[in-house]
């Protein structure tokens, strides 16, 4: 009886598990928060194409100009450097990150917010706080991890 082989995905995408590999340990938290720095790259690039019309007035339009830079900037380095472990690149991207998500915050506060929405942001600040804590004393990934 002459069986077939169950299909191995490394076998016809070698180069996806070499990658995969190169990604520091533990890979798929840090996949998720990559996922995460790409949307909110996506977002601060996008508030600073097309600013809403709530925003308009002179002092809030600065605000957002300064949060929506501060959030793409901050997805910048901490997309760039969570892959490999880069950790201190990280922690400057999550801290423009957080204040970023702050100056949104106060923004929603001033201009007015669903409670869900100010929930939301707020647990997405928080995420990002609880990240930075967890990395927070090291330079580089450990080797190991």
């Amino acid at each position: 009886m002459n069986r077939k082989k169950p299909l191995d995905v490394t076998q016809l995408f070698p180069t996806v598990k070499v990658l995969f590999m190169k990604i520091a340990e533990p890979r798929t938290i840090r996949i998720v928060m990559f996922t995460i720095y790409i949307l909110m790259g996506f977002a601060g690039v996008g508030i600073l194409i097309d600013v809403p019309d709530v925003y308009r007035e002179p002092l809030a339009l600065f605000s957002v100009y300064i949060f929506g830079g501060m959030i793409a900037l901050g997805a910048a380095f901490s997309s760039f450097s969570v892959l490999p472990g880069i950790w201190w690149l990280e922690r400057v991207g999550l801290i423009l990150l957080t204040t970023g998500i702050t100056i949104y915050l106060v923004i929603c506060l001033v201009v007015g917010s669903s409670a869900i929405g100010l929930a939301a942001v707020s647990a997405l600040g928080l995420s990002f706080v609880a990240r930075f804590l967890d990395i927070k004393g090291a330079q580089l990934a450990p080797e190991g991890e």
